[in-house]
């Protein structure tokens, strides 16, 4: 009876092993999953894995980093679906040293999404907890360091290795020992050409009036001049970026994400760091990326972009977009942007996005018909 019930048991498992196995090919195959690819910008990386758990159930979302501008080169030969690029494609394109790249986008009828805003902020680090001031000691903590449009010149032409920065030029204190504290800028290796984050200081700032000097803004564009003033320039990861910070023995100032500084602003704190806020001339009001509350009033913010092309079949495409700026999927989409420290588009920037008159346009599957690709350039 034993031996009979152990071969029933076993011809009962024989049977049923390949419907174990079954669901795990049916499964992928059945559902209406879309697979789309992303290349382009690390930086985008987090907010487009986080976008992905988010849309799992519909998408299965491919992402690769290598850079924006890998990104969109891959999309121009058809090798991705979109470009993650966190930096305007379309800034630059109307320079007479861009007309190759101009050519490619109005051929390929690219399009480009503006789909996050991730806010920018400098850091300043000191050697010492403490400085020595005419009218005393002060605790390092106890300055308020700000950037705003009246010294953003200053800030522009130091980056660009042209003007000494000191700590008098960052605070209102008179004191003038400030003066006597020169601060030494880290920049990106390589300039706007080829970071995002850099290209937020000279490009995508919220005071693109204040123009740096010729030589400046050469410097800030490709780092390939020797500037007057001491630079130091550093690669583009910020964990790199960081650590020769920390390790230099002077002020110094950069600036990251603010996403990457909050995830680090407890080592900041140890090495001596302010965070620059943002000074309302009109109201003398500090407005700190560091509090949720003020964030909406701070000014500095860089894009994230994701570029389609319009020349092959983009239903896919534009239906993810719809999908992400869907007011029916806000609160779970939400919880992403917040995740990351990201800002989501305003209703008149997803206009422009979809070229709508307003939002009321903003329908599946009408907006197949109202996308266009961009014609205008900076």
């Amino acid at each position: 009876m034993y031996n009979n019930d152990m071969k029933k048991k076993k011809n009962l498992l024989r049977a049923l092993a390949p419907i174990y196995s079954l669901p795990l090919v049916t499964f992928t195959t059945s559902c209406n999953f879309s697979v789309i690819s992303f290349k382009g910008s690390s930086s985008m990386i987090q907010y487009l894995n986080d976008i992905s758990k988010e849309l799992g159930y519909e998408y299965e979302m491919n992402i690769v980093g290598g850079g924006s501008g890998t990104g969109l080169s891959q999309l121009i030969h058809g090798k991705t679906d979109f470009a993650s690029i966190s930096k305007d494609p379309r800034f630059g394109l109307n320079s007479s040293k861009k007309k190759q790249a101009k050519k490619e986008y109005l051929e390929n009828q690219l399009k480009t999404f503006l789909v996050a805003k991730e806010n920018v902020a400098f850091v300043l680090k000191l050697p010492k907890s403490k400085i020595q001031l005419s009218s005393g000691e002060v605790e390092a903590k106890d300055l308020n360091v700000y950037f705003n449009k009246n010294n953003w010149r200053i800030l522009l032409e130091s980056f660009g290795g042209q003007e000494q920065l000191t700590l008098a030029d960052i605070t209102l204190n008179n004191d003038s020992k400030l003066k006597e504290f020169n601060i030494t800028p880290f920049y990106k290796s390589g300039g706007a050409n080829f970071s995002g984050t850099a290209e937020a200081l000279s490009k995508q700032n919220p005071f693109l009036d204040i123009k740096p000097s010729e030589k400046a803004a050469k410097f800030l564009e490709d780092t390939s001049d020797k500037p007057k003033y001491d630079v130091k320039l550093e690669n583009d990861s910020s964990n790199e970026f960081w650590m020769s910070m920390k390790h230099y023995d002077k002020p110094c100032l950069g600036f990251f994400t603010l996403d990457f500084i909050k995830k680090n602003i407890e080592e900041f704190k140890r090495y001596n760091c302010l965070v620059l806020s943002y000074l309302n001339p009109d109201n003398n009001k500090y407005y700190s990326p560091l509090n949720d509350r003020e964030l909406f009033d701070y000014v500095w913010n860089r894009g994230f972009y994701l570029v389609i092309g319009l020349k092959k079949n983009y239903k896919k495409e534009l239906k993810f977009l719809y999908t992400i700026f869907d007011p029916k999927n806000k609160a779970k989409i939400q919880k992403v942007y917040s995740k990351n420290a990201l800002t989501f588009p305003t209703n008149d920037e997803i206009i422009t996005n979809f070229n709508l008159r307003d939002m009321s346009e903003f329908k599946w599957p009408e907006i197949m018909d109202k996308v266009k690709p961009d014609t205008k350039f900076d």
